[in-house]
């Protein structure tokens, strides 16, 4: 049985539900973020990063659970969901990988079975937030797709129409909004209605494309629409979560006191390219970053998997942000420029 807390949080954030009266917000709030997961499959599947590093993230969670799940765009390589696909696309790139962080429909469970059933008290599910990155969008329908079917299997899987802040307790608005059609020349109006919803204090924005330059493929106007949102929205943002670069980078940056790439989940990881803004820290491994949400910080943690076979993450970079948008880069981890 799950317990009624995670229910009421799942139907909160899905909207079906009202949110929840708690009184004096939660003392503490952990979340794990990682982005362009979605190769399709070979085998075996042991040895592919994804699901390697879905390994390394179930250990994490052991170690010191977490509330939720971010996914940063690009679940479903190389252009999105299609009717024929979903149900394989399901298996290989959710349940196979992440099944100790997922909650099963009835109709999930009966989907999945050869590569999820495991025992209730074996698996520890939590609200997942995703987004779409570029290559979700290949399909028109892939994104509805992940938006409306999905949930149909997946009972935590959460994801905006266009923007909408998601408040897990503990003062954290997550803010996530699908950034392709904004890269694409869209204005990010409902990015500025969402971040104006938010309530905070701690605000994380979540994203496929990164706001501060990390290097090819970045584009400027595309910044400067999001920037234009954000400063609209009127709200401080103290976290920029994307992927799309396959790799882990911290940056600095406008529009947020800290940036963050996590976009090591499974595509292959590239070669670093020169980035426009402050680089703070930056691999090109495999991996995820956690973030940990107290009352007087966000203490962000780089994790990268030790080596091409392995199944278990290292610290490889902390920081800490404070309410005021400070950052400081904290001891522990050995990795990064």
């Amino acid at each position: 049985m799950r317990s009624a807390r995670f229910l009421l949080l799942v139907a909160s954030l899905a909207g079906a539900l009202p949110l929840p009266l708690h009184g004096e917000p939660e003392a503490t709030l952990s979340l794990l973020a990682l982005g362009d997961t979605g190769k399709p499959t070979s085998w075996p599947t042991t040895f592919l990063p994804q699901y390697r590093v879905g390994e390394a993230m179930a250990r994490e969670d052991r170690r010191s659970p977490v509330e939720a799940l971010l996914f940063l765009g690009d679940n479903f390589y190389p252009d999105g969901l299609s009717g024929r696909t979903l149900r394989d696309r399901l298996r290989e790139n959710l349940a196979g990988p992440y099944c100790h962080f997922l909650e099963l429909t009835k109709r999930g469970r009966r989907a999945v079975r050869e590569v999820c059933d495991r025992a209730p008290e074996q698996t520890h599910p939590v609200p997942i937030i995703a987004v779409t990155g570029n290559h979700d969008l290949g399909r028109r329908q892939g994104v509805r797709l992940q938006r409306e079917r999905l949930p149909a299997f997946l009972g935590n899987w959460l994801m905006p129409e266009q923007a909408r802040s998601y408040e897990l307790g503990a003062g954290v608005s997550v803010v996530a909004f699908h950034s392709e059609p904004v890269n694409e020349g869209r204005p990010a109006d409902a990015l500025a209605e969402a971040l104006r919803a938010s309530e905070g204090p701690w605000r994380i924005v979540i994203a496929h494309h990164p706001l501060a330059d990390p290097g090819a493929g970045w584009r400027e106007p595309y910044a400067e629409r999001v920037l234009a949102a954000l400063e609209a929205g009127g709200k401080p943002v103290h976290l920029f979560l994307a992927g799309h670069q396959h790799s882990l980078q911290a940056l600095s940056g406008p529009g947020a006191a800290l940036h963050v790439v996590s976009g090591g989940g499974g595509a292959s990881v590239r070669r670093l390219s020169p980035a426009g803004a402050e680089r703070l820290y930056a691999e090109a491994r495999y991996g995820f970053v956690r973030v940990d949400a107290s009352p007087d910080a966000l203490d962000v943690t780089f994790f990268a998997l030790r080596g091409p076979f392995d199944r278990d993450a290292e610290p490889r970079a902390r920081f800490r942000v404070t309410p005021d948008g400070h950052v400081d880069r904290r001891a522990g981890g050995d990795g990064g420029e």
